[in-house]
């Protein structure tokens, strides 16, 4: 009990001593010219990025559209100066992503459907509020991306109850999940 009210005693004590700098000591008027940033990747399709990434999306949706983004298309076999945009497919079982890339590889317009990925939690919420008792048969993700315009990102869920199913669309606007029957 002794240790313990002499170590709280010294905790105590270490709070009230001070800085060794004071504020008047601190040259504010120093000089940082630049300033070196290593590693840094400035991606020529940011607004992409910013419009069809979502941070709650499944890991699998949001590292397939780094890949995506991140897609170099003059360092493909098929680039020629002489074309204005290509159209590269990005597929494997349980994806689709098609992009219309221009002559610098910026991103026109990309259109994904992701099968079977974890929803986010608030889409998860908004289906058991609505759907008591239903559970999820399957699921796809789709965005449709378009430079300059706004992107639509939208769940499509079938669910099932007592040997009945119905089909559900979850719109994403504004990070609010809003389910409808489609």
């Amino acid at each position: 009990m002794r240790t313990q009210v002499i170590g709280l005693l010294f905790l105590g004590l270490t709070s009230l001593m001070t800085a060794q700098t004071s504020a008047d000591d601190i040259n504010v008027d120093d000089e940082i010219n630049n300033v070196e940033l290593n590693n840094l990747v400035i991606s020529a399709n940011s607004k992409y990025m910013n419009k069809a990434y979502d941070e709650n999306a499944s890991n699998t949706v949001k590292n397939l559209e780094q890949i995506v983004a991140s897609f170099k298309i003059k360092n493909t076999s098929t680039y020629s100066s002489e074309f204005d945009s290509y159209l590269v497919n990005f597929r494997n079982d349980k994806t689709a992503i098609n992009t219309v890339y221009n002559s610098d590889g910026t991103i026109l317009s990309s259109n994904e459907k992701f099968k079977d990925v974890l929803m986010p939690h608030t889409v998860r919420q908004a289906l058991y509020k609505e759907y008591p008792g239903w559970t999820i048969h399957k699921n796809s993700y789709h965005v449709s991306y378009t430079e300059n315009r706004n992107v639509k990102k939208l769940y499509k869920i079938q669910v099932r109850k007592d040997g009945e199913k119905k089909n559900l669309k979850v719109d994403i606007v504004n990070n609010t999940a809003i389910v409808s029957t489609y």
